[in-house]
């Protein structure tokens, strides 16, 4: 990871959440984020998604959060920090099982 493209917060030596740039392109920036289950509703994802945008903006990038919308917490999340839907992303696979 390149320095100042990752957050994290750590309790008792173990990354809990944690966020990163994964993607730069066209002056936007995807945030992707992780929290383990034992440490939701906390802030702590709230906290990494917030410092993962703040890093955008000092940057000149405008944070683009992808949120599948049936994750009601994901979409909480990015709503509290004043992330707005601006559009909707249709995935379609030819996989079968």
């Amino acid at each position: 990871m390149r320095a100042g493209r990752y957050f994290c917060v750590i309790e008792n030596d173990t990354i809990v959440s944690s966020s990163f740039i994964s993607d730069i392109n066209h002056r936007g920036a995807n945030i992707v984020v992780s929290t383990s289950p034992e440490s939701r509703n906390k802030g702590y994802g709230k906290a990494v998604v917030r410092h993962a945008a703040e890093w955008c903006f000092l940057h000149g990038y405008r944070p683009i959060h992808l949120v599948d919308v049936k994750n009601v917490p994901s979409v909480r999340l990015a709503e509290s920090l004043g992330f707005k839907n601006m559009s909707r992303e249709i995935v379609v696979s030819s996989y079968r099982k």
